[in-house]
């Protein structure tokens, strides 16, 4: 059976909640994944795809701190269910 990208991306952001993965690290991971997202025909990862770059975007704009970006993808893409 195969990961959906989905699930690759909750994945990522759990190694970043652990502290394995940099904010940067998941960045630069993402954001080639994120523009050839409606390729993969996956409407769920399209989905959440948007919806982190949309937090991205807006905590760039914002001025957040790495620690308040990563406090809202966790919560926002309940990756603490992710194992």
């Amino acid at each position: 059976m195969t990961d959906t990208i989905e699930n690759q991306i909750r994945k990522a952001l759990w190694e970043c909640a652990k502290g394995r993965m940099s904010l940067d690290a998941f960045r630069a991971w993402f954001v080639p994944l994120s523009a050839n997202i409606e390729q993969s025909g996956e409407p769920q990862s399209i989905e959440l795809a948007h919806h982190i770059d949309g937090m991205l975007a807006e905590a760039s704009s914002g001025g957040w701190t790495e620690n308040e970006l990563l406090e809202e993808l966790k919560a926002s893409c309940q990756i603490q269910s992710v194992r």
